[in-house]
This record gives structure tokens, sequence and C-alpha cells, in this order.
């Protein structure tokens, strides 16, 4: 059997992409690579976070198979925004809105915590008519640093010397990068998950070399207004509630195949090897997972409501695309051609 590709970015940037079945692996760069690699038939699995893995089921074809399980047994979590603790005080009601004009940090374009979520919001608060996800941003921020997986597709205007080109192993990259991107003052808000701020603070048990900052020293936005000290439990200072990312394959993976994988996953020797270092492994989950759980729903009902806030910030770029005309350059995410090669 082919090896399975894995992804995941809370470990080494330079180890980033595996393609792990039968003690078999493979490294690649980026999510694009991955997935034309898996087109290319020489890998069969990816594991994406959830905004990621709508673009892969929109665009390539693929569906999700498995999913991660973290503390509790939870298979979701929450995305906060997370601000430095000196801008709340004495603002009682400061909101997301009082934010314009200032510098925002977000792990990924196309990625639901830093990117979908984020966009959705300032859809429903402002008024920018015509403009695509991107130029939205950039209209409501004075600079973004958003690093992308696909080519082309970021804002890098506001990640220091990375501002000519922040691609997926930028130092600003994911949940981490992000949080990192306010602690070094690049920027004024991160788009996070709950527990990042906990994780990589200079107290915390996944502290950086960047991690200077005390977890006092900053606070969740909430969504309605006001900030609340950060405890991993956002309750009402979430922005929403995101499924757990996935383990994706081709929707034409053979049912032998797909037998095959699904028992490994199921395997408790192979699972206890992602967490005791063993051929790489831990490199395939997120730091905060504790497991896999298989995905028995379709993959747009798995990812809820997330599928239709992707969805629609993809109509965002295609109205723009249709109602301008061609520039030659496009930022949102092009649907392959060549589905049905895949």
């Amino acid at each position: 059997m082919r090896g399975s590709m894995y992804a995941s970015k809370n470990h080494c940037l330079e180890t980033r992409f595996y393609f792990l079945l039968s003690i078999y692996s493979l490294r690649k760069e980026t999510v694009q690579e991955c997935l034309d690699s898996i087109k290319r038939g020489e890998a069969d699995l990816i594991t994406l976070e959830p905004g990621l893995a709508y673009i892969a089921f929109l665009n390539h074809s693929m569906k999700a198979i498995a999913n991660e399980v973290y503390c509790n047994h939870a298979e979701s979590y929450e995305a906060v925004a997370v601000v430095n603790k000196k801008v709340c005080k004495g603002k009682g009601d400061i909101s997301l809105m009082g934010f314009k004009g200032m510098r925002s940090c977000h792990g990924g374009f196309g990625t639901a915590m830093g990117w979908n979520y984020p966009i959705n919001r300032l859809k429903m608060m402002v008024n920018f008519e015509n403009l695509k996800d991107t130029e939205l941003v950039k209209e409501f921020f004075s600079s973004v640093c958003a690093p992308s997986e696909f080519k082309g597709m970021y804002i890098c205007s506001g990640c220091g010397h990375e501002n000519g080109s922040c691609h997926s192993n930028s130092a600003y990259s994911d949940h981490a990068g992000a949080f990192r991107c306010l602690v070094e003052e690049l920027g004024d808000i991160a788009f996070v998950k709950a527990d990042t701020a906990l994780l990589y603070s200079s107290e915390g048990p996944y502290n950086q070399t960047w991690s200077t900052k005390s977890i006092s020293d900053f606070m969740y936005l909430c969504p309605q207004g006001g900030c609340r000290e950060i405890n991993g439990y956002p309750g009402a200072c979430s922005f929403c509630s995101i499924p757990a990312s996935v383990i994706m394959a081709r929707n034409s993976i053979s049912n032998k195949k797909k037998s095959a994988v699904l028992q490994m996953i199921q395997d408790t020797t192979w699972t206890s090897a992602l967490y005791t270092g063993q051929i790489g492994a831990e490199r395939l989950l997120s730091s905060s997972a504790r497991g896999l759980t298989l995905v028995e729903k379709l993959t747009r009902t798995y990812l809820g409501t997330l599928a239709s806030i992707s969805q629609s910030i993809q109509e965002l770029n295609t109205k723009k695309v249709q109602n301008s005309p061609p520039t030659g350059n496009t930022v949102s995410v092009p649907r392959s051609s060549k589905r049905k090669a895949l």
C-alpha cells in the first residue's frame, strides 16, 4: 500500500508533512503539495484543520474518514480573539469594531479559526459591498499577517520581516504563529484557539523562545463586546465552536484500501505510536489531540455551520470575479478543472 499522508502544523516546520502506512513516509512542504501528491496517487491520506478540509472536499473530491479527539472526549474546539490586556483596561464595551484600523494576526488563509469565522464576523459588521475576503480584511485592518498553504494566496503586510511573502513555513503560521504575531507586537488582535495563549505564553507547557509574555498580559475579546480573563474556557467569549481536524481521503479510494486504513486508525498499537514518537508519528496530529474516532457522517454534515460559512466566503469571491473585469490575478482558492482525475 502506498504511503498515507498526514499534515500537522503544531510541530517542527521542517518536518510538517508525513505519509505513513506500513511504516513508510514522505515529506511535503504545503497542503497544496500534499493534495497534488494524493491526486497523483503517491499518497492516500492527509490530516487537515476543518477550513482547509472544506477546500479539499469542495475542490479536490476528498472526504473525511476520521477526526481528532481532544481532552474530555471533545470533538470540537472554541475559536477566540486574543488581545493585549492593556487594550481592555477601562473599556468595558470594547468590541471587534474597535479594532478597525488596527493590526490583525491570522493563523492561515482559508482556515476555519484564523480566517473563515473572522471574515464572516466582519461581513456581518461592516458594509463593504463587492469586496473579496482579502480586500475586506485589508479594508478593515491597517495591516494583516495571514500566511497561506496555497501559492499567492496570503497577506503579509503585518508579518514583520516576512512582509514580502508568508508561506506555510512562516514563523506566524497556524494558531501558535498567530499568537506569536501578537506577542511580538506585530498585531493588536490574534484569532486563535481558546487554549493557544495558555499553551504558548511564558508559563505555558509549549512555550518557545519567543514566548516572552505571561498569560496575564492577554485577554479574550468577546464577540458581543468586553474582555475576559484567559482560562481555556471562553464561554460567551467564544466566537464559535469548530469541529475537530480530520483525516481525509479521496472519494475514489477503493473499499479494500479504505477498510485497511480504517482498521489501522482503530488499531491501538498504531494509535499508541502517535504519542511515543515512533517513526515520526507524533507529527501526525495536533498537540491538543488525544486520539482519533471514525467520521460516520457525510463530510459537509460533519463540518456543519463551517461548511455554510466557507461556502459564503467562496461565493463572495466568485461574485467579485463575476462583477469585475478580469485582472489575471485572483486570491480565491481555484476549483480544480480535473476533479474526476483525483
